[in-house]
C-alpha cells in the first residue's frame, strides 16, 4: 500500500453516491488516468479496543496507474492546498464537501505526505498536512498556520497525523498500541476490499452509464 486516500463518514453511502459526488472533468485528467473506488461499513470497536461502537462508512480511492490529473492541473492543485480554493487535494475531499461531514485522509509513501481534514456542517473544521517532514500546514477552519520547516509537531510524524485525524473526527481519545499505530495505514486500507472504476483511460465513467451497461447485459 503506497498511497491511502479515503473519506470516513457516519452517513450511509454507496458507490453510486460516491460517483455522484466525485466531480471530475475528463479535460483535467491525464490520458492514462485510472481511478477506482469502493465503499464499506465498519465499527471502530471491531478494529481497536475501547473504540466507538457506532457504524461508520468508508470510501476508499486508488490510482493503479499512479496518476490522475494532467501535470498542469496537478501543479495547480499542489499550489492551492488548504488555501480555500475549490480545487481539492484529492477527489476524496470533493466527496467530503458534498456530504457535508466526514474525515478525509491521504497518506502517501511516495509523496512523503500525510493529510487529514475534518468537515462538519459543510465546513472545514480542522486539517493538518505534513509533507516530507519539512512543511506543515494546519487549519482550525478559519485560518492557516504554515511552518517550513515545522518548529514543533505534536502529532510526531505522518502516522501521528492519521491518528490525530481519527481522534478529531470520532471525538474520542482513541488509543493505539505502537504496533497498531505502525500498521494504521494498512488497517484503514483493509476496511474496503472491493473497488470499481470511476475513471479509466482518462475518461470519467458515470454511474448512469454503468447501470445502462448492466441492464443491456441482462444483469
Amino acid at each position: 500500500m503506497s498511497e491511502l486516500a479515503q473519506i470516513h463518514t457516519r452517513d450511509e453511502i454507496d458507490f453510486d453516491r460516491i460517483c455522484e459526488l466525485t466531480q471530475l472533468a475528463s479535460v483535467d485528467l491525464d490520458k492514462r488516468a485510472w481511478l477506482r473506488a469502493g465503499v464499506a461499513s465498519w465499527r471502530p470497536c471491531e478494529v481497536w479496543a475501547n473504540a466507538p461502537e457506532a457504524v461508520c462508512w468508508t470510501a476508499s480511492f486508488e490510482t493503479p496507474a499512479g496518476r490522475l490529473f494532467r501535470p498542469a492541473v496537478l501543479d495547480e492543485l499542489r499550489g492551492r492546498v488548504l488555501t480555500g480554493s475549490p480545487l481539492p487535494l484529492h477527489p476524496a475531499e470533493q466527496v467530503a464537501r458534498g456530504l457535508g461531514a466526514g474525515l478525509v485522509v491521504v497518506f502517501s509513501d511516495g509523496g512523503k505526505l500525510a493529510y487529514a481534514a475534518v468537515y462538519r456542517e459543510y465546513r472545514l473544521r480542522w486539517s493538518l498536512l505534513l509533507h516530507d517532514g519539512v512543511r506543515m500546514v494546519r487549519s482550525d477552519g478559519t485560518g492557516l498556520t504554515v511552518q517550513e520547516p515545522p518548529r514543533r509537531i505534536p502529532e510526531g510524524d505522518r502516522l501521528g497525523v492519521l491518528l490525530a485525524g481519527l481522534r478529531q473526527w470520532l471525538r474520542e481519545p482513541l488509543e493505539l498500541t505502537s504496533q497498531e499505530l505502525l500498521t494504521l495505514p494498512d488497517t484503514l486500507d483493509a476496511l474496503v476490499t472491493e473497488r470499481r472504476d470511476l475513471v479509466r483511460d482518462g475518461l470519467v465513467i458515470h454511474p448512469d452509464v454503468s447501470r445502462r451497461v448492466r441492464r443491456a447485459a441482462g444483469r
